[in-house]
């Protein structure tokens, strides 16, 4: 787990000038929602799910920036959320947004696999209820997010 291992397996992907609307992915994610996800959870209902977003690197992040994408990939974690949270066995837990975490490449062993330190805080930060999505609080989240991967200084990284 090393910055300088991540940067040497890392290609960033070639920046398009291509736009795309926000939905433009919603399909297949709403597809896979109602065919997998959600009829799993209707299925169990005394089975409390725990589901989170992991803390993909910010070179994964710069991927999407380069593709034109963030905002689609948040609209769609927006859908994810907002159609999880209406089950009252589910628990959403959202690590994306810390910051410090998924800027410092030396968790990383590549751009979206961390090392088990972060696994564990992660459970531990589950555990006491830590990071968690409300419908309080998700759609502030989320724009936190978008605002931050759109201002980042992706040139850093290299520095």
């Amino acid at each position: 787990y090393s910055k300088k291992n991540v940067l040497a397996y890392y290609t960033p992907v070639e920046r398009s000038a291509e736009q795309y609307e926000v939905d433009f992915l919603l399909s297949g994610v709403m597809a896979n929602m109602e065919e997998n996800i959600c009829p799993l959870i209707e299925k169990h209902p005394d089975t409390k799910f725990m589901i989170y977003f992991p803390p993909s690197s910010i070179l994964f992040w710069y991927d999407f920036e380069c593709l034109n994408q963030t905002e689609a990939i948040l609209y769609n974690e927006q859908y994810v959320i907002e159609r999880l949270l209406a089950y009252d066995n589910v628990e959403i837990y959202y690590f994306q947004n810390d910051f410090e975490l998924i800027t410092n490449l030396d968790n990383y062993t590549d751009y979206v696999h961390y090392s088990r330190e972060v696994s564990r805080m992660m459970l531990e930060q589950m555990a006491q209820g830590e990071r968690r999505i409300t419908m309080e609080n998700y759609l502030d989240i989320l724009k936190e997010m978008q605002e931050y991967i759109q201002s980042y200084n992706y040139s850093s990284i290299w520095e």
